[in-house]
């Protein structure tokens, strides 16, 4: 992991099992291959947002889009398809 500061180390180290992973201060947890992805997604009032990061390779992808639906959202899985399988 590259965080140096411990505060942001701390939201990012797995604290909790929850099906399909695991989850920090607010950030999930998920494997992709060899790797684990943290990520976070909400929507609000007919939007919805997805940030995901490999902080392994000090890679992320963020995504916005004008719509939401039921999770797993089409936004969620287009993020998470672009660290591979």
């Amino acid at each position: 992991m590259r965080c140096r500061e411990p505060a942001i180390r701390a939201t990012f180290t797995p604290r909790r099992r929850i099906p399909g992973g695991e989850i920090g201060l607010a950030w999930h947890h998920a494997r992709r291959g060899d790797r684990t992805i943290a990520w976070h997604n909400g929507m609000t009032g007919g939007f919805s947002a997805m940030v995901a990061l490999d902080l392994a390779r000090g890679f992320g992808v963020a995504a916005l889009a004008n719509t939401a639906g039921a999770p797993p959202s089409p936004l969620d899985r287009a993020v998470l398809s672009a660290f591979g399988s």
